[in-house]
């Protein structure tokens, strides 16, 4: 580390040039509070946030850069603390991580076992906090740069092989579900110390770095198109950027900020936008403050970007400036500082709306961006009214969807009635067996912050037994009246009947009709229609067929 570390510093001093600053108006923003510190102090380690919200730190160097860690720990922004997790199997910096879409993480790479740089590969288990190996990569690749595909896959781009003293013009593809490496086509030119993000169409886009050994750095920039595995050269930045940091925008655009420029050894606190739609970069103001190299950025939730530290300018000294880059207006607002300056350190958001700084050169403090959490709004849907029977479960949906939080974090779900749990999920929605009765359930919705609100939802469940039950006694009920009815009917018809035989004279004659009702009906037409006539018309209408 030493080795790559003092040239690559020789080169950026070289040339001893003052940057110009740009004035910027400072705009109010949220404060920094210092958060616990870190197990152990690091730098260049990488840091990649889990499915539950807590920050995995992996590898680096330790605080003076000058031994690599194969150490990890995780931080909890829910209780502000950090753990000791499983250790990677060799010595990492200079490498890469990325999660998996399966909440796993690969880390590859980097320098810190072999002198000549590594192309092992680690997996995390975040269910067992322990790394487990997986497939070794193609090629040796030291300071590469890494991008999650949309389907899961995993690209790492260029890198440097210090044994074999060349960069890398190619990349290669982890496939999690087969723990294999595919070679890409070549890439347009060899690069290390770049930077890559996603576009939104599943392109990836890889900026700048070093394209030799002799660091002499790139305005050249390219996207890699997984559907046909090449790479195409897209326009040039306006600026050669070694070691630059990148995000992407909520509309798809990338930012390339900051970075140097060798061996003029000039260092930018600007930045450049790519936009995918009309393939061109657009230049920003600088941001009077952060940049240059060993810089961090990460978006925030209101969709700005957070800049902190790196060395800005020629001597070698980190900075602990900080700002804001509003992309709606390209405009930066000058942020508090930080308590401690860094270089190669890592930011990243956390719930509650804020963002992490941790590690560093010499620094060894943890530092949070943001204002105080906004706790969520729990909400556990309608009441309900459910059938089930005395020796069964009525199966009811709990409905948590419909709870928010402000800072937009991840929440977690508890459905408890009393002290007994019935489910603790990240998902809004479950469901839960209840008895005959009344239940009072009540929701507990947690943010990652750890802020936290209730609701309740009442579930009633009837006996659809009893109910049955009920409801045969009524019908008999109704069956015996219906059927004294129809009795008390037919003996009325049969004495009608009897009186028309012998007042016709004829004892077969009938009423016609199959039912009581429609013989009734036979015999009320029949009258209806006799205005005058004797019983003989009578006798007739009833027996006309």
């Amino acid at each position: 580390m030493k080795s790559l570390t003092s040239r690559l510093v020789a080169t950026l001093v070289a040339a001893g040039m003052a940057l110009a600053w740009m004035t910027v108006a400072r705009a109010a923003a949220p404060s920094w509070s210092q958060a616990a510190p870190m197990l152990e102090p690091r730098l260049l380690m990488t840091a990649t946030t889990l499915p539950d919200g807590r920050v995995l730190m992996a590898g680096g160097a330790n605080a003076a850069g000058s031994v690599g860690m194969s150490s990890a720990e995780i931080y909890d922004p829910a209780n502000d603390s950090w753990a000791a997790t499983g250790a990677l199997s060799q010595r990492r910096y200079y490498h890469v991580a990325v999660r998996l879409g399966d909440g796993r993480v690969l880390a590859a790479g980097g320098l810190g076992g072999d002198p000549a740089g590594s192309n092992t590969a680690d997996i995390y288990d975040p269910a067992t906090g322990e790394w487990s190996p997986a497939a070794p990569m193609h090629r040796i690749r030291v300071a590469a740069s890494a991008v999650s595909l949309l389907d899961g896959r995993v690209l790492v781009i260029g890198g440097f092989d210090q044994g074999a003293v060349q960069v890398q013009m190619d990349a290669e593809i982890y496939d999690p579900a087969t723990n294999t490496w595919t070679l890409t086509g070549p890439t347009a030119g060899p690069r290390f110390f770049a930077t890559s993000q996603m576009l939104p169409d599943g392109r990836v886009l890889a900026a700048g770095g070093y394209d030799n050994i002799a660091f002499s750095s790139v305005d050249t920039a390219e996207v890699f198109d997984p559907q046909t595995n090449l790479w195409t050269p897209v326009l040039p930045m306006h600026a050669s950027r070694v070691l630059p940091a990148s995000v992407t925008f909520a509309d798809g655009r990338v930012m390339v900020l900051g970075g140097s420029q060798a061996p003029t050894a000039m260092l930018w606190t600007d930045g450049e936008i790519f936009d995918p739609a009309t393939g061109t970069w657009t230049l920003t103001t600088p941001s009077n403050g952060p940049g240059g190299i060993f810089t961090a950025a990460a978006t925030r939730v209101d969709g700005s970007v957070l800049v902190v530290g790196g060395v800005v300018d020629t001597s070698n000294t980190p900075t602990n400036a900080a700002a804001l880059y509003d992309p709606s207006t390209n405009s930066w607002s000058t942020a508090a500082p930080l308590a401690e300056a860094r270089e190669a350190h890592a930011v990243v958001r956390i719930a509650g709306a804020r963002s992490l700084v941790a590690g560093g050169l010499n620094a060894a403090g943890v530092e949070i961006f943001g204002a105080p959490n906004n706790p969520p709004i729990a909400n556990a849907g309608a009441d309900q009214s459910l059938q089930g029977c005395g020796e069964c479960l009525a199966v009811a949906l709990l409905d948590a969807s419909a709870s928010a939080d402000a800072d937009g974090d991840a929440l977690s779900y508890t459905w408890s009635e009393g002290s007994s749990v019935l489910a603790s999920t990240r998902h809004a929605t479950t469901t839960a067996g209840f008895t005959v009765g009344t239940h009072i359930v009540t929701l507990t919705v947690t943010d990652g912050a750890g802020g936290r609100a209730t609701d309740t939802v009442t579930i009633t469940v009837n006996d659809a037994i009893a109910s049955m039950s009920r409801q045969i006694a009524e019908l008999q009920a109704q069956l015996a009246v219906a059927q004294t009815t129809i009795g008390g009917l037919n003996a009325a018809l049969a004495q009608v009947e009897q009186d028309m035989r012998r007042e016709f004279r004829n004892p077969q004659f009938t009423i016609p009709g199959q039912t009581p009702g429609s013989r009734v009906d036979a015999l009320a037409d029949a009258i209806a229609e006799l205005n005058h006539g004797s019983k003989q018309q009578l006798y007739r209408q009833l027996q006309a067929p």
